[in-house]
């Protein structure tokens, strides 16, 4: 019975599966293009704006990845082959498994009418002969019965009816464990080409792997079922072969049904067992990948913020400086873009230098670089501290609230969309240079002071705008 319900189930997957791709390949069809679409225009606004700098190899790997993505989550005869491959190279392996100890003992077992290792060929008929081997038991139990000896009789009826229930809850117990690993196999494998479309994103490649040790943790059920019934394969046939159980010695039938019941016992832990091994196997990488994608985003997203903004920034000053010199709407436009790209060169190449001379060290430093009372010392200009990126992204957002609002203004005095856009990019021009202006005023203001502290660096204020030198003076 057991081995009929596995081969009518995987039967019933096949075709299962091959209705539920058919089914789901448009709609995800669809939905993979706009995710390939939407990523074009993002590579696009990237290679324009530079807010990272990527390799044409990243770009050939992103395609490649859609491709494969494509293949095998929307066309069956594709995924078929990778289905065929996690789901036969186990079972071959727990046949074989079952196999070597059926051999062993197919040609030393004196009744193959209780247990015939012949007809075992994987663990799905080792739990059939299990089966059989405890109802046989039984009903031997109860022809050994006699109305001349009522004692025995109800003691054999009593042993026959305990190796008929013992029998079975063997028989429901593997028969309901088998049913678990094929339909939770065939419930994870339908999720199948939704979770590989997950891999097209970094930010959703996580729901892939914990597909994953889902699916693991039904695949791995079989497997160890092989282990467990080659287990009590070999233990049944060698008590039975040196016990010499029959008629004539049916204590041998006990003992047969201690090892069943601690048997199933075990039995009903297999799907615990499953989940122990397919997280262990997969759950520390998958924690380990989250981890490190996450503090990748905390580290990064602000800093592509603030080089974003000053891109920003700097586009709005040339567009500004190309509307006033008469330039048409397509022309301020192209400026714009122009002055992004050269922009993010000029930082880079900015940020270049200045890791190169802190990789050299500070020039210029004396011999009081170290205790600050050398002659060397006093020929170092102040440094004044970099402003921090929240700042920058404040002092961007701010120069973008200005354009929106001189926008505004023109859209309320009735202003077409082109004139928007060109008061939006003249008030971000005019609002950098006047921001630009005062920071230009406070950073000479601060190395005036710093020149009159004897070059000491200036000292931040508070709330109530003094500083700790007010308080020495």
């Amino acid at each position: 019975m057991i081995s009929y319900l596995t081969d009518l189930m995987q039967t019933t997957l096949m075709e299962y599966l091959e209705l539920v791709f058919t089914a789901v390949s448009a709609p995800l069809g669809v939905l993979l293009k706009s995710v390939a679409l939407i990523a074009v225009l993002f590579v696009a606004l990237n290679h324009i704006m530079q807010f990272r700098p990527v390799n044409y190899s990243v770009y050939l790997m992103w395609g490649m990845r859609y491709m494969l993505i494509y293949t095998f989550a929307l066309v069956w005869e594709n995924f078929n082959g990778i289905y065929t491959l996690i789901t036969e190279i186990p079972d071959h392996y727990a046949a074989l498994l079952v196999k070597a100890v059926a051999g062993n003992f197919a040609a030393v077992t004196h009744r193959t009418d209780i247990l015939d290792p012949g007809r075992i060929t994987d663990q799905y008929t080792a739990m059939d002969e299990f089966s059989h081997a405890l109802f046989w038991m039984a009903g031997d139990f109860f022809r050994d019965t006699s109305i001349t000896n009522l004692g025995l009789t109800f003691k054999n009826i009593g042993l026959g009816i305990l190796m008929g229930i013992i029998g079975g809850i063997w028989t429901a117990v593997a028969t309901i464990i088998v049913m678990i690993a094929q339909i939770g196999f065939m419930m994870a494998l339908s999720l199948a080409p939704l979770a590989i479309c997950m891999l097209m994103m970094e930010q959703t490649r996580q729901y892939f792997e914990a597909w994953s040790r889902f699916v693991l943790s039904f695949l791995v059920i079989p497997l160890l079922l092989a282990a467990l019934t080659s287990i009590v394969l070999f233990f049944a046939s060698s008590l039975l072969v040196e016990s010499n159980a029959g008629s004539n010695n049916k204590e041998a039938y006990l003992m047969f049904a201690c090892v069943m019941v601690a048997a199933f016992v075990l039995l009903w832990k297999l799907p615990e067992m499953g989940q122990t091994i397919s997280g262990s196997a997969i759950g520390a990488a998958g924690v380990g990948l989250g981890r490190a994608a996450a503090s990748f985003a905390a580290k990064g997203g602000p800093g592509m913020a603030f080089r974003g903004a000053q891109r920003i920034r700097d586009g709005a000053q040339v567009a500004n400086a190309a509307r006033k010199a008469g330039a048409s709407p397509g022309r301020v436009m192209w400026s714009t873009l122009n002055g992004m790209r050269q922009s993010a060169i000029a930082r880079q190449n900015r940020r270049d230098d200045r890791l190169s001379g802190r990789t050299r060290g500070l020039g210029g430093s004396g011999g009081g670089g170290g205790g600050g009372s050398g002659d060397g010392g006093s020929s170092s200009s102040p440094q004044s501290p970099l402003p921090s990126p929240g700042s920058r992204v404040g002092l961007a957002g701010r120069v973008l609230r200005d354009g929106f609002r001189a926008a505004m203004a023109v859209r309320e005095a009735g202003g077409s969309r082109g004139k928007m856009l060109r008061a939006a990019l003249g008030g971000m021009g005019k609002s950098a240079s006047v921001r630009r202006a005062r920071r230009t005023e406070i950073l000479e203001a601060r190395k005036a002071r710093a020149a009159e502290s004897g070059g000491r660096a200036p000292r931040r204020k508070n709330s109530r705008g003094t500083s700790p030198e007010d308080y020495e003076n």
